[in-house]
């Protein structure tokens, strides 16, 4: 899956004109995040549907089962839009590189889900690989949007002092 729904959510860039605007990395960050976002709340729509086709008590079951699945899919969501955030940040400069990061995370945060659906650990022991790839993708993006503001200040200054040495 981290193949294939990495390279999906980025095809609204590939087929619009949308590209253009990703050659500044602020517009690369929103648009994977937004891009991202769409992707996952999808996903977690798919998934509340065939969760409750396949176990009816999910869909007239108490609070604390849909608690769980909420702040799951919550994590999933914003999880997506940092990950497409990652590969479109290289969508105009080594983009293979950007892509198959995004890949190796989604790939590495699906390990502890798989292992528990195989049965092999606990829902608690499946989390810890899943929370410790979510705060390697926040550390990466909390690193780009830090080297973002940088830049940005960097260009007010030359634009306020070019504008004081044009007056």
């Amino acid at each position: 899956a981290p193949l294939t729904e990495e390279a999906i959510k980025i095809l609204p860039v590939i087929f619009s004109d949308l590209r253009r605007a990703l050659k500044e990395k602020k517009q690369a960050l929103v648009a994977g995040f937004v891009l991202g976002f769409g992707f996952g709340i999808g996903e977690a729509w798919y998934l509340a549907i065939t969760f409750t086709q396949k176990m009816p008590e999910y869909a007239t079951g108490s609070f604390l089962l849909l608690f769980g699945f909420f702040s799951e899919r919550t994590m999933a969501v914003v999880v997506h839009g940092c990950m497409t955030a990652i590969v479109l940040m290289g969508f105009h400069r080594n983009f293979l590189k950007y892509y198959l990061l995004a890949v190796l995370f989604h790939y590495l945060g699906n390990i502890g889900a798989a292992l528990y659906q195989s049965g092999r650990v606990s829902g608690e022991v499946a989390y810890i690989p899943i929370l410790v790839v979510v705060m390697l993708i926040f550390y990466y993006i909390f690193r780009i949007e830090k080297q973002l503001r940088k830049e940005t200040s960097i260009a007010m200054k030359e634009k306020i002092l070019y504008q004081r040495m044009k007056d």
